[in-house]
């Protein structure tokens, strides 16, 4: 394993609020629910998640049956679809590794009701605002790929969003969203009002 992807493995286990995750033995993803609000289209769920694309919006929470492995993709049944989750852009993970990043055992839906009023509506609606934890941008926009944020212990996560363009979530030293440095299309997109 190179430095960088020991890096990236190294600090998606350390990260204080991971959920645990499946083992390698199983054969098929465990049952769970979204981590993360994710963005589908048709039966395809990439961990691009782009929040310009028009996808329809899983939310988090949902309720997840595990189906199987393929080589670069999880699918599990959502709200009564087969859908895979593509591990298109954080291929430095094992597929069991990727699946345990999305589908977690135990339903965020109940830390989301413990939350602000204008915290929920934000997460709901799959949008980034100031003063969030790394925990809400998760619940909120997902995890960024690998490939745009190798190490999620940097204080910028980088997300991609439509024509190539990116938008970064910067933290402050106590986790918390100070800024988000985008062209002002996407911002309008990603942000709360």
């Amino acid at each position: 394993m190179n430095h960088s992807c020991a890096a990236v493995v190294t600090t998606f286990a350390a990260i204080a609020f991971a959920w645990p995750g499946i083992s390698a033995a199983q054969k098929v993803p465990a049952d769970g629910y979204l981590c993360c609000n994710l963005r589908v289209s048709g039966t395809w769920a990439s961990d691009y998640n782009d929040p310009r694309s028009g996808g329809r919006v899983l939310p988090v929470g949902s309720k997840v049956i595990g189906l199987a492995f393929g080589s670069t993709q999880v699918d599990v049944e959502i709200e009564g679809t087969k859908i895979s989750i593509g591990n298109d852009y954080s291929r430095v993970f094992p597929i069991e590794q990727f699946a345990a990043r999305w589908i977690v055992p135990k339903d965020p839906a109940a830390e989301l009701r413990g939350l602000s009023p204008k915290m929920q509506q934000a997460i709901k609606g799959a949008r980034l605002m100031k003063g969030m934890d790394r925990k809400h941008v998760l619940m909120a926009v997902g995890w960024p790929t690998a490939s745009n944020t190798p190490n999620t212990e940097d204080p910028i996560w980088t997300y991609p969003a439509a024509n190539g363009y990116t938008y970064k979530v910067v933290f402050d030293e106590r986790w918390r969203v100070k800024a988000i440095d985008a062209d002002e299309a996407t911002k309008r997109v990603v942000m709360m009002p």
